[in-house]
C-alpha cells in the first residue's frame, strides 16, 4: 500500500517535472506560436458554428420560399439552388467549404493545443488568477461546437425534406 502511494507520488512528480522541462525549454518564439495557435483554434470553432447557423438559416429560408421559386416567386428554377445546407446545390458551397476548412483546423490546431494545454494555457491562467475565466471560455467553445454540429444536422434534414 505504501509502495503504491510512493509510486503514485513519484509518477505525479515525474509528470510535473516533464511539464516544467517543456515550459522552460520553450523559447519566446514557441510561446508566441502556441498563443497564435490557441487564438486560431478559437476562431475555427467560431467559423464552424457560424457556418452551421448560416446553413440552417439558408435551408429554412429556401424552404419558406419554396424549392422551385425564383426571386419573383413565379418561375420555377433549379431544385435546391437557394438552399445553403449541406449537400449539392448552388448556395451550399460557401457554408460547406467553411465548415470543412474549420473542421480541418479543429484537428490540426487541436493537437498542439491539447498537448501543451497544462504547461502553457492552464498554468498561465492559474498564475494570473483567471482559471475560472478559462473554464468558462472552454465551456463556451464546447457549446459553440455542439450547437454548430446540431445546426449542420438540422440543415441536412431540412434540405432532405425539400
Amino acid at each position: 500500500m505504501i509502495l503504491r502511494r510512493r509510486a503514485a507520488a513519484q509518477g505525479k512528480c515525474r509528470a510535473k517535472a516533464f511539464f516544467v522541462i517543456i515550459e522552460k525549454s520553450m523559447g519566446p518564439l514557441i510561446k508566441d506560436i502556441l498563443s497564435a495557435n490557441d487564438r486560431l483554434y478559437d476562431l475555427a470553432v467560431a467559423v464552424y458554428a457560424a457556418s452551421g447557423f448560416l446553413a440552417l438559416a439558408g435551408t429554412r429560408w429556401a424552404g419558406a420560399r419554396g424549392p422551385h421559386a425564383d426571386e419573383s416567386g413565379g418561375r420555377p428554377r433549379e431544385k435546391n439552388a437557394g438552399n445553403m445546407g449541406p449537400g449539392k446545390g448552388g448556395g451550399k458551397a460557401i457554408p460547406a467549404k467553411l465548415a470543412r476548412f474549420s473542421l480541418i483546423l479543429f484537428v490540426l490546431l487541436g493537437v498542439p493545443r491539447l498537448l501543451c494545454f497544462h504547461g502553457f494555457e492552464w498554468r498561465a491562467a492559474v498564475d494570473h488568477g483567471s482559471a475560472g475565466t478559462l473554464l468558462v471560455k472552454i465551456s463556451v467553445l464546447f457549446s459553440l461546437a455542439a450547437l454548430g454540429t446540431l445546426a449542420w444536422v438540422r440543415a441536412g434534414k431540412g434540405s432532405a425534406d425539400s
